[in-house]
């Protein structure tokens, strides 16, 4: 009789363990994050702006898109007066842990992850040098190459998009003028933010909406890094009969805000440059040295006028969203040595943090210059880190 009542005790309990067990997985709860990112909706198609393009599903881990601008050439890479490069490209994308994420019911097959993909594009170029001697060269001629790509493209809410990572391109570029010609292998870092149209499933459209898990933090200090800081590594062959050089550009950018105690005021720090190296000098190739070097250093304050009822609602912590007003003094140097510049900036912005390290900035500065002498005319190609009325940073926190 104590063995049969061991065992219906044992039996009651594993009994209640399972149904335990299977009650807790059988709802799926989304983070803030996953949420943000669209990751239980399904998607079929989208249409996207940064470049202009149509992507198309073709099996849960693939898609192909056709792209109006894929070539990460740019007149900045290139260097110059003037560069512009036009072109229609292919594109075929494997999403690398879509189908083991949807088998395990982790997201939706909504293009969205990382991935590997393969472009071919050709189009036209047009080339402008101004030379006081032979006067001014404008070129124009086909343009055409492929890139290998390493990805990841994440869905924002319904209507944006974010497309960052690394691309190895294999450029051709032919004039139709002696000596406007040249090939070029670069390795780039892209960073696509725009508007994204897609496609909505009737499933997700007829189902109930998945309960959100969301834990309001406060947070005192953030230290981020700007991810529309990109690089460029080029190496340039038989460019306009030049000797074979390299150029290199890159754009750091990191900013910080800090909070003054349990208020809606905070501290905010930016740091921006622009490094640009390269082995040829007017034509003339010698070592690996700075072609230019520019900086700008901004300080100031913002008022998130709506935290503190946001807090007392129970909608928020102590964080650094919202809206919020600004005022700041920026300090930038210019091409120019001695030809320093001084802003003083003030606006309005609305900052979003995501999750456990993401986040998006948008803002409207109007700067006033309050010293600074202009730069020469003569003085070719960016000078100085401008200010520009508006403003966006999407990136990733490092601390905070």
């Amino acid at each position: 009789m104590k063995n049969i009542t061991l065992f219906i005790l044992a039996t009651l309990v594993i009994t209640e363990l399972s149904a335990q067990h299977e009650y807790a997985d059988s709802v799926k709860y989304l983070t803030e994050a996953e949420e943000f990112t669209m990751q239980d909706k399904e998607t079929k198609f989208l249409f996207k702006t940064s470049p202009l393009s149509y992507e198309r599903k073709i099996s849960t881990a693939y898609s192909i898109s056709v792209l109006i601008g894929s070539s990460t050439m740019t007149n900045e890479i290139v260097g110059g007066d003037s560069f512009l490069n036009a072109d229609i490209g292919l594109e075929g994308r494997y999403y690398l842990e879509m189908d083991d994420r949807v088998k395990a019911g982790q997201q939706k097959s909504n293009l969205s992850g990382n991935y590997i993909s393969l472009i071919g594009f050709a189009g036209f170029g047009v080339s402008f040098d101004e030379d006081r001697d032979a006067g001014n060269r404008l070129s124009t001629g086909r343009s055409s190459g492929f890139s290998l790509n390493l990805g990841s493209q994440n869905r924002i809410h319904d209507q944006f998009y974010w497309d960052q990572g690394l691309t190895l391109e294999f450029y051709d570029f032919a004039g139709n003028l002696d000596q406007a010609e040249f090939s070029a292998i670069s390795l780039t870092r892209k960073s696509n933010f725009g508007l994204a149209f897609g496609s909505k499933s009737k499933a997700d459209t007829d189902a109930a909406k998945l309960p959100t898990v969301k834990v309001h933090v406060n947070r005192f200090f953030s230290l981020r890094v700007d991810r529309n800081s990109n690089f460029s590594i080029t190496r340039f062959v038989n460019f306009n009969n030049q000797e074979d050089h390299w150029k290199m550009n890159f754009r750091p950018r990191i900013n910080s805000e800090l909070r003054i105690g349990k208020s809606p005021f905070t501290v905010y720090q930016e740091f921006r440059s622009l490094l640009r190296f390269s082995d040829i000098e007017n034509g003339v190739k010698g070592k690996l040295s700075a072609e230019r070097i520019l900086y700008s250093y901004r300080v100031g304050g913002r008022f998130f006028y709506k935290m503190k009822n946001k807090v007392l609602r129970g909608k928020s912590g102590y964080d650094f969203s919202g809206p919020y007003f600004s005022t700041s003094f920026q300090h930038s140097n210019t091409a120019v040595s001695g030809h320093n510049l001084g802003h003083v900036l003030g606006g309005w912005g609305y900052q979003l943090e995501v999750g456990s390290n993401m986040y998006l900035d948008l803002g409207i500065k109007i700067p006033v210059k309050i010293y600074g002498d202009p730069v020469p005319t003569t003085n070719t190609g960016i000078y100085n880190l401008s200010n520009s009325v508006l403003e966006f940073k999407i990136g990733h926190r490092l601390f905070g």
